[in-house]
């Protein structure tokens, strides 16, 4: 599915939409696409819910406008993850989630301080959840 990016994507702020193609119930990859060009980049996504059953924030009300988020939205959220070998030793930043409106096909970053989100880490190691969740890869 396409995506209105709505946020500059951190890293990549010249992307003006992305496209998430799910691998399985865990993986999926978002493709980001700069406007008048051929230029894309892939970011390797993960489900935290999957991860976390307990995986929770508070959307920013000006995410949730610009997103056009109502108590009737549909939304997808994932997180950013550098893979590793082995895959256990994968990094996943908990602090940046991806929010998608599956409905009006808009999508934002949200990132959070260390304050603001004091138990999620940016470097999570996908091992600390294998183990938790019982996930299988």
């Amino acid at each position: 599915m396409k995506y209105l990016v709505k946020v500059p994507i951190n890293g990549f702020e010249t992307a003006n939409e992305v496209e998430i193609s799910k691998i399985d119930d865990v993986f999926a990859t978002m493709t980001l696409k700069v406007k008048n060009s051929q230029d894309e980049a892939k970011i390797t996504l993960v489900d935290p819910y999957q991860l976390d059953s307990n995986y929770s924030f508070e959307i920013p009300i000006a995410i949730k406008t610009l997103l056009d988020i109502s108590d009737e939205s549909e939304l997808s959220i994932y997180l950013a993850v550098v893979l590793q070998q082995p895959i256990e030793g994968s990094i996943v930043n908990f602090r940046a989630p991806f929010v998608f409106n599956n409905k009006t096909e808009k999508m934002a970053q949200v990132i959070f301080s260390t304050k603001q989100e004091p138990n999620y880490k940016i470097d999570a190691t996908l091992r600390e959840y294998i183990e938790k969740e019982k996930i299988e890869l």
